[in-house]
Parts: structure tokens; sequence; C-alpha cells
């Protein structure tokens, strides 16, 4: 059984180089003014351990046994942890976008936060577990030879293997997720950096255009398309830290003719309660609707060019929808509604 050796020298060596990358990371972002996401983090990761696993092979001719590799594995997750803690540190300190994103996670939903560090770390330990173990012993079959002897396996299988992990990874970042609250969306959000979005409810008008949302709401960075359906033509739509300081999932403008007839805006369970408090506070308490099809009543206020409506409180588990309807589309709507009673 080999002797065990002191894993420092490999440890330093992950924590420095993985600093440097992601230091280097974040100046190409700043530069390019562009927003990677989690992903180019676990490809630094991965880089990082790689770097220190065969230095270490290098070093010992062996991968690391049971024990140096469960201290590889966990003394480099916390090095992780602890650079990218004193990085987001640097860059709340430095910079109006990391004092925002810190303002983000403190009005964050405890649980949603704890969830997305729980991901992360298992995601983080998988990958150091696979750079200390299966990497770094197909790195000392390489070196010896003994791949040779196993049918149809060469060494440049196994480093094409390490170079389509490293590839993938940073994919998860281009996969845009739906607007539906699912585990695998919210996985896939976890990757990307969203923003608050404040929306002037009161202003809020048919006469609003596709380019004036899209110019009025620059920081959501809205995916527009076109719409397949009877109700709206196109619709624009991103996901959102918040809605007016409200915690929220998404928001979605719908058009018809290239004019606003709808927004969706849902909100996560704090939120909806929150947002609900402050639209009573000053649009006065809401009209009730009768609808035995709802398991929690709806009500509605009437706006200057439009409606407000929502469930009277909050789903538990899921997102609750606001929706404010355009005056003229509940007319269009009423008109064809009064058309087909009379076809009949």
């Amino acid at each position: 059984m080999d002797e065990n050796v002191a894993v420092l020298k490999y440890i330093i060596r992950f924590g420095l180089v993985y600093l440097v990358l992601l230091f280097g990371i974040g100046v190409v972002q700043t530069l390019l003014d562009i927003d990677a996401g989690m992903g180019v983090s676990i490809v630094a990761l991965m880089a990082a351990a790689a770097m220190a696993a065969s230095t270490f092979v290098r070093d010992h001719q062996r991968a690391p046994n049971v024990s140096e590799r469960a201290k590889l594995v966990w003394v480099s997750f916390l090095v992780s942890w602890l650079v990218s803690l004193v990085l987001t540190g640097v860059l709340a300190t430095s910079s109006v976008a990391g004092s925002e994103l810190l303002q983000v996670f403190s009005a964050s939903n405890i649980a949603i936060v704890a969830g997305v560090i729980v991901v992360v770390s298992v995601l983080y330990l998988g990958v150091l577990s696979l750079a200390y173990g299966y990497l770094a012993r197909k790195q000392v079959e390489a070196i010896d030879g003994s791949v040779s002897s196993q049918p149809g396996k060469s060494p440049q299988q196994y480093k094409k293997l390490m170079l389509l992990v490293v590839l993938l990874l940073p994919l998860l970042y281009f996969v845009h997720p739906t607007n539906e609250y699912t585990f695998i969306n919210r996985l896939l959000t976890s990757f990307r950096t969203y923003h608050p979005a404040e929306i002037d409810i009161d202003a809020l008008s048919p006469s609003l255009s596709i380019s004036d949302i899209v110019a009025g709401y620059p920081g959501l960075d809205l995916y527009c398309a076109r719409e397949e359906t009877s109700l709206a033509s196109e619709s624009c739509y991103n996901h959102v830290t918040s809605i007016n300081g409200s915690e929220a999932w998404s928001v979605a403008f719908f058009f018809k003719k290239k004019h606003l007839i709808q927004v969706k805006m849902d909100f996560l369970e704090p939120g909806h309660d929150e947002f609900l408090t402050r639209l009573k506070s000053r649009h006065g308490e809401p009209l009730k609707i009768e609808n035995s099809s709802q398991k929690i009543p709806l009500v509605m206020w009437n706006l200057r060019e439009g409606v407000l409506v929502t469930n009277s409180s909050s789903y538990p588990g899921k997102t609750t929808q606001v929706l404010w309807l355009s005056g003229l589309e509940i007319i269009d709507q009423l008109k064809r509604g009064h058309s087909k009673e009379q076809a009949h």
C-alpha cells in the first residue's frame, strides 16, 4: 500500500490556478460586457483540479490513494468556495453590479439560496472527484502503458473524454430555461445571472410597442419571438430575481399587432404576498371575482388603461401569476364573445 504524502503543495497549486482563472475570466467578461454564468467557473474548477492532479501523478508516478483523494477533494472544495467568496467580496465593494448582486441574494428566499448552494456544492464535489480520481488514474495508465493492454482503448481516448467533459459543462449556460417552475429549470437558472425588474404598473398601456418595452427594460435581456396563438402574435420574456422588490420567477410581455396587450408576472410564494400588500396600499382593496373553478379566489384592480388580476393569496411551493390585461384587449374579447353568442 502506498504511503500517504502531504497534499498541501497540490492544494496550493489548485487554489492559485483557480484564482487566476476566475480572475482572468472576470476581467474578460467585464471588458466584453458579457455574462457567462456559472458554466465558466465549472470549467475553471476542472482545469485547476486537473493541473493539480497531473502534478501529483508526475511527482509520484501514481494516482492519489483513497485517503489522499479524500483530502484533495474536500480541501479543494473548501478552497474553491473561499476563492469564490473572496472574489465576490472584491466585486461587491468595487462595483455597482456586485453590490446589486449581494442585495438580490440578501432579499432572496433562504430555502432557494440554500438549495442553489447544495446543488452547486454537489456539482463541485463531482468535478473534483472526477479530476482527482478517474482522470488521475487514466493519466497514470497513459504513462506506464497499462492502457495498451486493454483492447480498444488508448491514452488519446481518455484525453478526448476529459476534453469532452470540459467542453460540455459550460454548454449548460446556453440551455435557456423555460418559464415552468420545475426542478430542471431552477437548476438551469443557477448557471445564469438574472436581474431585478422595476415595472411601473400604472404606465402599462396598449400604446407600447415591442421596441418600447425592449428599450424600457434593457437590463432584463428580454427574449422576443413570434407567438402562434390566437391571443398574441409576439412575446418577450425572461427570468428575473424580483419585480418591484418582491421575489419573482419571470416576466413576459405579450403583443398583438405590435402593441402590448398582456403582461404576465410570475412571483414566488413570499414575493406574491408582498406584491399584493403593495398593490392594496397603492390602489386600495381589489374587487373579488367569483369563480368556483379556482381553488384560491381571484381579485382584480381597475387601472388607467387595463386591469390587474391575480389570486387573493399565493400557491404554496409554486409560482403565482399577476396578470395585466389591456383595456382594449378586454373590449375586443368581449366583442368576439358577443359575436359568437349571436352566431349561435
